[in-house]
């Protein structure tokens, strides 16, 4: 075979394998050929900008608002879940079958419900809008004839997304009180003749700011916020009051409101709940502070919400992680003798030296997993109830406690300080302090015998020989 021929060849070859790579192998399969001869619709949800309703039971028009959704008339808030899951049926909306009109056979869509068509759904983009007619329901199967207004075909599909689409314009509203995201809030209030406080969050933090100031928990703040994001609206009063609202509302002197702040850029939102409903005890005239629309709320969702204050503080007797503790001290009884001995009045101090804890008074090493453990003790234990310090320190034996701890978790940080102060009476507790919180409580027996009987010996390393301290 001469070269020239050889080359020939190869560049055909190449040609044949580039139109097959370039061509063929980028062409529809049969299948997804025949898929894409009976789509009706194609639309992507988050492109979609505007959802227009003509339909026997809906009629109303959805726009979006950023990730929000509004709809007319009165701009009501509409539920953002349920309007992108019906955009779903249209991403794409697949024709059980065609009716392609031929001249033997024109199709008429007066034939099928299509003129006048039963009702339509016109669905916009930045780009483009279509408008789907749906007309009669099959006489087989639960099928519907529909067809786009600007194209001549007639597509059979699934009754569904007509039933889904065809609601009363209260199905779409947004049942959601308040609409917040709990991990978005950044403030709290409720104001009432039972119950008033208030909760602010620092950076991942929470604070109880009123009627006392003191850390809060977070696990009864996340239970609460949770709450909050679920409480419902039961039912829609009216969506265009009067300027003077109905004093059967009883909202012109609200019994509670709550208070929200929440989002990025932060909204704050009240909601002012006010006498219950004439025809249903159980429910609650209720109206948002940035909406006209007047609600009903169930009595039942506010009992979650009037918390004493004290159920929402922190019941932690400390705060820290093990291996963040770089120092601790401890003192039991009124005197402190030398460190190191199990007499009443012993005090210790002990520090981190990388992974090792050495007592700071003779640099005699200590067991690390005998540190950790009385550590862990510390960490772990809470409060059983506050009291109210108001009769003065020497009233809980606190003017002169009768032990110290205090723990360190950074060289430039004040210590997290606990003091024990006398015998709660009929009880085997003690009262004790949370210094830097300012808090009086009583505290559980387990914390109060860890620190008294944990003694600096009981602290040290075994030598190797096994012999004793």
């Amino acid at each position: 075979m001469r070269w020239k021929t050889t080359v020939v060849l190869l560049v055909a070859t190449i040609g044949i394998g580039v139109y097959v790579s370039l061509y063929e192998i980028k062409q529809p399969t049969r299948e997804e050929a025949q898929r894409h001869s009976k789509r009706v619709i194609n639309v992507e949800p988050n492109d979609v900008t505007q959802v227009v309703l003509d339909l026997p039971n809906a009629k109303t028009t959805l726009n979006r608002n950023g990730s929000a959704w509004t709809m007319t008339p009165h701009n009501l808030r509409a539920d953002a879940a349920l309007v992108e899951a019906l955009l779903d049926d249209f991403s794409p909306l697949i024709s059980e079958r065609i009716l392609t009109p031929t001249a033997e056979r024109p199709v008429s869509a007066k034939e099928f419900g299509l003129e006048p068509a039963v009702g339509w759904v016109s669905i916009a983009t930045e780009e483009a809008t279509a408008t789907l007619l749906f007309g009669d329901e099959t006489p087989v199967g639960r099928g519907r004839y529909v067809k786009l207004s600007a194209k001549p075909e007639v597509f059979i599909i699934s009754s569904r997304p007509f039933e889904s689409l065809n609601q009363p314009p209260e199905h779409f509203r947004d049942r959601r009180l308040f609409g917040l995201s709990s991990w978005s809030c950044q403030r709290l209030a409720v104001a009432s003749p039972q119950r008033s406080y208030e909760l602010l969050r620092s950076d991942k933090t929470w604070k109880l700011a009123a009627p006392i100031a003191d850390d809060a928990d977070r696990a009864a703040v996340s239970a609460l916020l949770g709450h909050l994001e679920r409480m419902e609206i039961r039912r829609f009063i009216s969506d265009a009051p009067p300027a003077q609202l109905d004093p059967a509302w009883g909202l012109n002197q609200p019994t509670t409101q709550l208070t929200v702040r929440a989002g990025d850029p932060a909204q704050e939102i009240a909601v002012v709940i006010g006498k219950p409903l004439a025809d249903d005890a159980a429910l609650l005239h209720a109206k948002r502070s940035d909406e006209p629309s007047i609600y009903a709320i169930a009595a039942a969702d506010l009992e979650p919400v009037m918390k004493p204050a004290d159920e929402l503080r922190s019941k932690a007797c400390f705060t820290f992680f093990t291996g963040n503790v770089t120092k601790v001290s401890a003192q039991w009884g009124a005197q402190p003798a030398e460190a190191g001995t199990a007499k009443a009045g012993a005090s210790w101090t002990i520090q981190r030296d990388g992974e090792a804890w050495t007592a700071q008074q003779a640099a005699t090493p200590l067991e690390r997993g005998k540190v950790e453990a009385f550590l862990n003790a510390l960490a772990d234990a809470r409060l059983v109830r506050f009291v109210d310090a108001a009769g003065g320190l020497s009233c809980y034996g606190l003017d002169k406690p009768e032990g110290v701890v205090a723990i360190w978790t950074g060289e430039q940080e004040p210590p997290q300080q606990l003091e024990i102060g006398s015998t709660v009476k009929g009880e085997k507790t003690r009262y004790g302090r949370l210094v830097a919180r300012g808090a009086i409580a009583v505290l559980p027996e387990s914390l109060v015998g860890t620190v008294s009987t944990t003694t600096l010996d009981q602290l040290k390393a075994v030598p190797p020989n096994g012999g004793g301290p």
